[in-house]
């Protein structure tokens, strides 16, 4: 109950959807083995739409910047470099660059 009044709450109405479809447990009530059966496969089925969720979200993160970044940093930490240090270095470089640019120009 909680989750639902959370998903109103913040209108995520997707949320919802997923509750409605997730499996309804009644403490003791005598169910089928056709009915058990049948809410399995509606589990089964949720966790397939959840893990599809999830494969897509891990590939949204996996092509975000920050995440070819650590990976940069990662390598550059085998091969026994600091990554950060040298784009600091580079970073600077470029800083002093252009102010050298601005000062010719200021001058001119």
């Amino acid at each position: 109950m909680m989750s639902i009044n959370s998903a109103y709450t913040n209108g995520d109405l997707e949320r919802l959807q997923r509750i409605a479809l997730e499996p309804d447990p009644t403490p003791g009530a005598e169910r089928s083995e056709q009915e058990v059966a049948e809410g399995l496969s509606r589990e089964v089925e949720r966790c397939r739409r959840r893990l599809a969720e999830i494969r897509k979200e891990l590939a949204e993160l996996e092509s975000h910047e920050s995440a070819h970044l650590l990976r940069r940093v990662e390598r550059a930490t085998a091969e026994g470099r600091d990554l950060l240090e040298e784009l600091k270095v580079d970073l600077n470089q470029r800083i002093s660059e252009k102010m050298v640019e601005r000062d010719v120009l200021q001058t001119s």
